[in-house]
């Protein structure tokens, strides 16, 4: 896969049929990154694709931030700070 390096923006994948449920774990997709692991420093570029709820799962990032932002629909997100819904 040919990735640019002064890509700007990426188009969105397709959404899956109703048929197919895909939570946001199960539709998170690593589009690029750079760094070192070994150093712990670097940054990847994530998509992710839902259609359904996590129900009884659980997601942790303890090792970065995360900006969260749906391309179109709803988010209910629950932390450990409470509930936020976009």
């Amino acid at each position: 896969v040919h990735a640019s390096p002064t890509r700007l923006a990426w188009y969105p994948f397709d959404i899956p049929k109703d048929t197919i449920s895909v939570d946001f774990v199960d539709g998170l997709k690593t589009l690029a990154g750079n760094g070192d692991p070994t150093f712990r420093e670097g940054l990847a570029i994530h998509m992710y694709l839902a259609n359904t709820s996590m129900k009884n799962k659980a997601f942790c990032n303890n090792d970065g931030d995360f900006l969260i932002l749906p391309q179109l629909g709803r988010l209910d997100i629950q932390t450990e700070f409470g509930k936020y819904v976009f």
